[in-house]
């Protein structure tokens, strides 16, 4: 006699009393075919928090495909992620004095959205609890005030080392980071990636490298995509522990190229790349930008 498969289950998250199990707005049913819709390369269960989040999130999903579908394949912006350095196990790489031939080490606490100058990191400064010590700070706004004003890095790395550490079809004097660690019951954004210099990476700041047909100008659309407000909602749903891995990254939903049409695309590149581009050190995307006219 086979066994009877349910047609769905009942979930609820983030209760904080027993009597929310009886409560309708907090627990939902899901199917099979929910999860496959919602993560279909894992079949997990996001993390909705009422049974509105559910059904908006579903309403997504149905209408915008994810950016990596493992089967059958499919990838709209043939993204390849990558991680260049493990801050572990590539440590005896890193340099902490500039030397000929090398790039700084980026971390994901030198960047936020659309900034590749979020923080800096300080030899010694002065703590209130700890007095002067070393540790990644904030810049001051008189210095973000200045493009000539670039981050201080904690490591340097040499150009040879970084190299072999880009796609070959990459051609790009700048890459596309976005934060691992994240937290979506406490941070502001949870969906943070920029635009920053060509530079080591460390493995706190994957990479993501859409596919080389694109131009910039359809990149910007697709990063402007990360940072939105939708997609933040629906990582939160995504994220049960701190890191933005990239099985999470790969099942969002995230408009395909075709649908940036001329006028999309002519909307979006000059308000983002005011915002990324602030400082000389990342002219090199916006010399790539100039080329995107339609």
């Amino acid at each position: 006699m086979g066994r009877e498969v349910a047609k769905s289950s009942k979930f609820a998250f983030f209760l904080t009393s027993h009597l929310h199990v009886n409560d309708p707005w907090r627990t939902f049913a899901l199917s099979p075919s929910d999860l496959s819709l919602f993560n279909p390369n894992t079949r997990t269960c996001p993390v909705f928090r009422t049974r509105a989040d559910a059904e908006v999130s579903s309403a997504i999903y149905e209408r915008i495909p994810i950016l990596a579908r493992e089967h059958p394949p499919l990838s709209p912006w043939g993204v390849k992620g990558g991680l260049m350095f493990m801050m572990n196990t590539d440590s005896g790489l890193f340099k902490k004095s500039v030397i000929d031939d090398v790039l700084p080490l980026y971390e994901a606490k030198f960047i936020q959205q659309y900034d590749h100058r979020h923080g800096s990191y300080e030899e010694s400064r002065d703590d209130s609890r700890y007095g002067t010590r070393a540790g990644t700070n904030a810049p001051e706004i008189t210095q973000k005030c200045q493009s000539d004003y670039a981050i201080q890095p904690r490591y340097w790395i040499s150009k040879s080392d970084v190299l072999p550490r880009v796609p070959k079809d990459w051609s790009h004097k700048w890459f596309i980071a976005f934060r691992d660690v994240v937290r979506s019951t406490c941070d502001q954004r949870v969906a943070v990636a920029s635009i920053i210099p060509y530079s080591g990476v460390g493995n706190t700041a994957p990479l993501l490298f859409p596919s080389s047909n694109f131009d910039t100008n359809l990149m910007v659309c697709f990063l402007a995509t990360i940072n939105s407000m939708v997609l933040d909602y629906i990582v939160r749903q995504k994220l049960a522990g701190t890191h933005m891995n990239f099985y999470i990254v790969n099942q969002l939903p995230v408009l395909p190229p075709d649908l940036y049409g001329v006028q999309a695309r002519n909307f979006i590149l000059p308000k983002s790349a005011e915002l990324i581009y602030t400082a000389w050190d990342i002219k090199a995307f916006a010399d790539a930008c100039k080329e995107c006219v339609y």
